[in-house]
Parts: structure tokens; sequence; C-alpha cells
């Protein structure tokens, strides 16, 4: 006990040594003597101080004034900032002191910690009850009647001078009451959005101390379940920040509030806060906290520091952090880069950064909760997306980095001069993954996101694209089972590679020519159409079967077996060994058990083409059947390179069942499919592919590529309530329903 008064004592020495507070650089002393002294740190101190140092900062407009909001574009280098004004009053060591006595014997004499102290050590055990018992010391310290959602109310000095505190607040205060009880077990759990407290070995339970939102149910004393944080952003799916004490410092610093008013921040709060956290970032203390780096961010972005990383690194590493930490499960990472590529008119980095912000939440369900989310993805929805679009239309034909035209940095470090934005079908493909996300995150929730401003505002927005811009992507059916597929599929690779070279050689080809003799007129290397279209739609299935369809898909597969067959036969060596043996592989999967004889005009027309030229124009509903004789060299020039590509698409469909793309990217691109045609003179595009996760989306696929949008369809598939979950508040009870569910018809009174 002695040794521990004396450290007590030194402590408070090197505590007022940094006293009176006079300025900035005074408070930055102080906490680093806290940080760095080798002992744990002061909750109920460092957040005093922060408080009284907040407070005098920003009531009455005292302190130097900056613009709260980073410009729009930085053209100049900044101007170097003035220096920072001394505080107007020294805040002296008394006045700490007398409010940390008052705090801790507030807390001290309200709770009874005699059934939670170890007898034999004379220290109190964290539990249940005696945490409920500190927070309900500090719900009852707090006034009645005030507005729960201002600013400067979430220190422990605005508890003890004004009994107030925000949700932030109350957690903040009941952890640092609980250490000045003992209690180091004790500590802050932080999503997005919500605070509580976790305590005993390894933060194995939980307790509820605060509220959230604008109401303020009592949760207090309840535990946080899996059962409570599944699925529920508020939560973060159980993905939160487990604080230690610096971490929790660092929360602290986080939280202060520069506003003096609307549009004006004081500057010293925004450098002492700049500093606090540069601090502990250098300390490592930061690393698994990615909301306190996108604070760091925002800071530098309105006052760069020399030598310190720029605002867009610093939002890509809390991504990392959110990845490495959270399984990903963080949304505002995404926000906060997107917002900054906004800012500066990146307009199609922030179209990225948004999707896959959406492709975060969509991993949640909503609910009433949720309501800060809810805003912040409708603001970007309805207002800041829309006025990308509309700047990116009007600045189209300009040139320059920070234009939507403008060129973006390759890895190489050369510059890549883009197409607009409304002709990239990239960016397309992006605005549709943003509300594939959105979508699926009202799947399964129990109230509807998407209303009729979220339809009108998306419909606006995608007729802004070029027509052909929108049919250039390609939107396909994410499967789930992909990735196991791929699995299977290399297992299957390793294992035939491992087989004797004389048994791969033994390729059977009578069973080939057994199953090309079903067809006689269908001629190798000379797919249908139907094939091409096959390598990208998925075949559908509605539990109906009938002759037509089993004809065309023996049709199909017949197709298949021909062209590998015709490919195996020209390998040579190794190679073609194990190309043998894949082939060989993929046509046992095919089932031409349910083949029948195709329609006579199909074989007569199949055995005219081998003799004439069939006319593309009949292909497309006009003309005669077969090209006049002074016409063919034409038709042969214009469908030879049409062949060729459908003969490279032959093999892509054959194996499509076995490339497999990374489950992961939900976004690649089709490279080197020519869409304009051979020959015209004109660059080949890359097609982006879309995989939608959202039924609603899946549904619209042929609405939102077709040339001419129909807005009244996209708009119903948009605000349809079908895939919301509907709790009944009053089921029917068993007097309203017979047996066999159809309700009983009431008399009238």
């Amino acid at each position: 006990m002695a040794a521990k008064r004396e450290t007590l004592r030194r402590r408070s020495i090197g505590r007022s040594a940094c006293f009176p507070l006079v300025s900035v650089d005074s408070v930055v002393d102080l906490f680093r003597t806290q940080l760095t002294d080798g002992a744990v740190p002061d909750l109920a101190l460092l957040s005093i101080v922060l408080g009284a140092v907040e407070n005098q900062l920003t009531a009455g407009g005292g302190g130097g004034e900056a613009p709260s909001e980073a410009p729009a574009a930085a053209v100049d280098p900044p101007p170097p900032p003035p220096e920072l004004s001394p505080f107007r009053r020294p805040i002296a060591f008394g006045e700490i002191e007398a409010l940390y006595g008052q705090f801790a014997g507030l807390v001290r004499a309200s709770v009874d910690a005699g059934p939670s102290r170890v007898a034999s050590a004379k220290k109190l055990r964290s539990s249940t009850e005696l945490i409920k018992t500190v927070s309900n010391t500090i719900w009852a310290g707090l006034s009645t009647s005030y507005y729960k959602d201002r600013a400067h109310m979430q220190s422990i000095y605005s508890f003890l001078t004004g009994n107030r505190l925000d949700s932030f607040g109350v957690a903040l205060a009941a952890v640092a009451g609980c250490q000045l009880l003992g209690l180091d077990d004790v500590h802050l759990a932080l999503t997005e959005e919500h605070a509580w407290i976790v305590f005993g070995e390894n933060g194995s339970q939980s307790i509820e101390v605060t509220w959230h939102g604008k109401g303020v149910e009592d949760k207090r004393g309840q535990p946080v379940t899996p059962a409570v944080s599944d699925k529920s952003w508020l939560y973060l799916g159980g993905h939160c920040v487990i604080c230690e004490r610096y971490m929790e410092v660092a929360a602290m610093v986080a939280s202060i509030n520069p506003s003096i008013a609307a549009s004006v921040d004081s500057r010293e709060l925004n450098a002492l806060q700049q500093q606090l956290l540069w601090m502990l970032y250098d300390t490592g203390r930061l690393k698994k906290y990615p909301m306190a780096i996108t604070n760091i961010g925002d800071l530098e972005e309105v006052n760069p520091t020399p030598g310190r990383p720029s605002p867009e690194l610093l939002f890509k590493e809390a991504i990392e952090s959110a990845k490495k930490y959270y399984e990903n499960m963080h949304v505002y990472p995404y926000t906060y880069l997107a917002g900054y590529y906004y800012r500066i008119r990146h307009y199609r980095e922030a179209l990225r950064a948004w999707a896959e912000a959406s492709q975060v939440i969509c991993k949640y369900n909503y609910h009433r909760d949720d309501e800060e989310v809810y805003k912040e993805f409708l603001e970007i929805a309805n207002e800041i997306i829309p006025n990308a679009i509309r700047s990116s239309a009007e600045f189209s034909s300009h040139r320059g980095g920070l234009l939507p035209k403008g060129r973006t940095m390759s890895e190489t470090g050369d510059f890549l001069q883009l197409p607009p934005m409304l002709q990239d079908p990239e960016c397309c493909a992006l605005f549709l993954k943003f509300y594939d996300g959105i979508c699926e995150w009202e799947e399964g929730s129990s109230t509807p996101v998407l209303h009729i401003t979220w339809a009108t505002h998306m419909l606006n927005s995608l007729s802004k694209f070029d027509p052909d811009t929108r049919a250039t992507v390609l939107l396909l059916d994410f499967v789930d089972k992909m990735a196991s597929a791929k699995e299977t599929f290399e297992a299957e690779s390793s294992m035939r590679n491992a087989k004797e070279s004389d048994k791969c050689r033994s390729f059977n080809d009578t069973n080939l020519d057994t199953l090309s003799e079903r067809h006689p007129q269908r001629r190798p290397g000379r797919p249908s159409r139907r094939i091409s279209q096959n390598m990208y739609d998925e075949p559908r299935s509605n539990g109906k079967s009938n002759a037509k369809g089993t004809a065309d898909t023996s049709e199909v597969n017949s197709c298949k077996l021909h062209h590998l067959k015709n490919v195996g036969d020209k390998e040579d060596g190794d190679d073609g060994c194990l190309n043998s043996a894949a082939f060989k592989e993929l046509i046992s999967r095919v089932d031409s058990s349910h083949s029948v004889e195709p329609d006579p005009t199909i074989v007569a027309l199949g055995h005219a083409c081998g003799e004439s030229i069939l006319n593309p124009a009949y292909l497309l509903g006009r003309g005669e059947p077969f090209a006049l004789k002074g016409e063919a060299g034409e038709c042969v020039e214009s469908v030879g390179p049409t062949y060729a590509n459908l003969n490279e698409g032959m093999l892509v469909a054959a194996t499509a069942d076995f490339k497999v793309e990374n489950r992961g990217s939900c976004l690649a691109a089709a490279g080197g499919q020519d869409l304009t045609g051979a020959g015209n003179g004109i660059d080949k595009v890359q097609r982006p592919v879309l995989y939608l996760r959202s039924t609603k989306m899946k549904e619209m696929k042929e609405l939102l590529t077709a040339k001419k949008l129909n807005g009244n369809a996209i708009k119903l598939h948009l605000t349809a309530q079908s895939q919301v979950f509907v709790k009944h508040s009053r089921p029917g009870s068993e007097l309203d329903y017979k047996s066999g569910g159809k309700p009983i018809k009431r008399l009238r009174r």
C-alpha cells in the first residue's frame, strides 16, 4: 500500500507540473505524460481536462475559427496555418482536482461494494450488478429535460458542471467510474454508432449501460448476446472494437466536437485533436481502431501535416484495418473515402467506394435502430450521386485530373485517359452494384428500405448513362456455390494430372463418334446462336418439362460434344494428353440420355448450308434463306469474323461449368470481348461483368440494360415489399381460424 500511495503521489506531482493549461501545447504535454509514464491512463482526469478545454474554446465563440468543411478542390498548396491562440483563461490544477474528487466521491459513496469485494485481497470483483449500479449512479445525476443529441456533452466535465451527457458520454463515464473502483477488466466496446461495456476474462461478458438514438429505452443491465448482434449494423454483427485503456483514450479524443456554430469550428480544438490522435497513432494504439484512423484523415484533409500520410492513404488504411481485424464489417471507412473522392471531384473512385460500402451494409438486416446509417445511404443515393452525375455531364468536355474525364494514375505511374463517366460501362456497373447492395440490405428485414423517392432518383440517375453503355454491362446471377465448385474442380484437376501418361493418351474416340452420329446435320466448329448466348446466361429451371426444352438441351449438348472432339483430336504431346483427359471429363458430364430427333426443317437447313451460303439477313427476319451467287463473296467476308468469335465462344461455353469467378470479387471484366464486331476500326472495349446478389436486381436485369428504360416497371420492382419479413403484431387466435387456416366469418351484431 505504501508503494501504491507513493506512485499516486508522484503521478499527482507530474500532473500538477503540466498546469496551468494555457495553450494546446500544454494539454498535449499532459497527455504525453499520462501515456508514456508507464502507468495506466486515468480516464476520469483526461475526460475532465478535455471537457474544460472544449467548453472554453467553443462557448461564446472563443478561440480561433476555421471552416468546418474541407475545400472542394485543392488547386494550390494551402497557406501555412496561423499561430494558435492561447486560452482566454488558464485552467488551474485546483479546478481540475476539485472536479475529479467530486466524481470519485460520487461513485464511491453510491456503490455498495460489500458483496462484490474479494475478502482475501480486499479487491472488487466485476459483476453485472456492480456495473449496473455504477451506470445507475451516472443516470441518476443526469438532468431530466435536455436534448440528448446536442454537441459538447460527451465528457465527464459536462456531467459534473451541467448534469448532461450523450449516449457515448454515459458509457465512458461508467467505464471511468469502474476504473476508480479498481475494476481493471471493465472496458468499452464500440461500434460505429453505439457503445456498451464488456468485462470478465477476455471480455467474455457484456452489459448495456446507455441508450441509442433519440429514444432512451432502458436497456441497462441487458447483455449483448449473439442473438442481439447477429445481422445488426448497430452491433456490427458482433465485430465491435474492444478497447483497452489507450484505445479508450483514443475514443475520448475522437469524440471531441470542435464546432462553435453550424459552419465554424475551433482551430485550436482541431489542432489539439489532430496532435493527440497522431501521438496515439505513432505508438501503434490505433491499428485496431478504424474510426479513429478515419478521423485523422478528416483532420489531415483540412490541415495537412508535413511528412504525414495523405488523407487517401489514411482512409485506405482504415479499410484495411476493418478487413484484417473485423472481417470487413465496418461501413464508415468506405463512406469516408468516398466522401473524400467526391470533394476532390474524383467521381469514378467515389462511386467505387460507395459500391463497396453497399456490399458491407448488405451483410446486415435493416432495423429501426439503424437510422444513422440509413440517413447516410439516403443522402448518398438521393443527393450526392445525382450531383456527381450532373457534374460529370456538365464537365465531360473538360480535361484535367480533378474532372470526371480526368486522368487516373496506373500501377506503373503513367496516366491513363479514361472515358467520361456517363460513357464508362464500369461506372454504370458500379452504380448498379451500389443499388444491388441496398436491395440485399432490405431482404429479410422487418422494415422496408426503398420507397418511391429512392426509386425516382435511381431511375433519373440511371437514365443519364448512355444507352449503349448500359447495354454493355453484363448482369449475372451470383451463386453461393461458386467457391465450392472451384475447389472441387481444382481437386479433380490435380487428380487427373497425377495419372500416368499412357492412361492420358487412351482417349475413347468410339464413344465420341457414337454421340456425334445423332446429329449429322451439325457441322463441327459452327455452334448455334443459342450456345453463344449460353456463355453468359445460366439455364433456369421452372420445374416444367416439355419436348421442346428437351430438344433444345440435346441440341446444345451435341454441339458441345462435336467441338470438344474436334479440339481434342488436334492436341499432341503431353499437353494434349492432359487436354484430352479434360475433354473426356467434360463429355462424361453431358447428359445425352434425353436426346430426340430434331425438326426435319432444321435438318434440311443444315444440309443446305453445306452447299450454299446462309444469308445473314434471313436470321434477322428478312430476305431469302440463302445468298445469291453474286452476294456469296460479300457474305463470306461479313460472316467469317462472326464465326471466328462463335468458335472461340464455343470453348468458353463448354467449359463454363469449370471456370469459376472469385467469390470475393463481384465486379470483373470480360477481357478481350469485341463488343463492336471485328474489322470495324473501333477499339475493343472490356465488358464489365456484375454478379447480382439481391432478388430485386436479378428480376430487373433485362429492364436495367434495355436501351429504352421502362420507368414504371423499375419503380414497381424497387418499391415492392416482397423481400421484407413483416412480423404480425396481433396474430389471430385459435377461435378466429379453422384447422384449414381459413378465417371464420363473424356474425354481424
